[in-house]
């Protein structure tokens, strides 16, 4: 992970990720918003938006209320319902509902998170 850019002064911070299978890809994090997309390839367009104030301090996005978040890729609505992880007590995990798919992010350890064909629950069950 490489920063690129801060700007403290209008709350701009941008990161280049490398995803080791996709290449690198760049978030750029503003207080309501953070948006990314990969460097190379189709320009595919993730945001989130945080709807009201700020609840949260030491989340980047400033809250994890459901119903306080907005999601898009390429400007079509996505849903996302974040969660408790259960890796230490500050890690979530993400449902991710894009059209009729649904992907779970979710810590993996310390450094690393995975992402999930399908909700989490489900692939996990005994």
């Amino acid at each position: 992970m490489v920063g690129l850019n801060e700007d403290a002064g209008r709350g701009i911070a941008s990161l280049v990720i490398d995803t080791i299978l996709y290449g690198d890809m760049i978030l750029n994090y503003l207080d309501d918003e953070i948006a990314g997309s990969y460097t190379e390839g189709p320009q595919t367009i993730v945001r989130i938006h945080r709807v009201g104030h700020r609840t949260r301090k030491k989340t980047p996005i400033g809250t994890r209320t459901t119903s306080s978040l907005r999601a898009t890729i390429d400007g079509r609505t996505i849903t996302l319902n974040p969660g408790r992880a259960r890796l230490f007590k500050r890690s979530y995990t993400i449902d991710i509902r894009f059209d009729e798919r649904i992907l779970a992010l979710s810590a993996k350890d310390l450094e690393d998170s995975m992402l999930l064909d399908g909700p989490k629950k489900w692939l996990f069950r005994f």
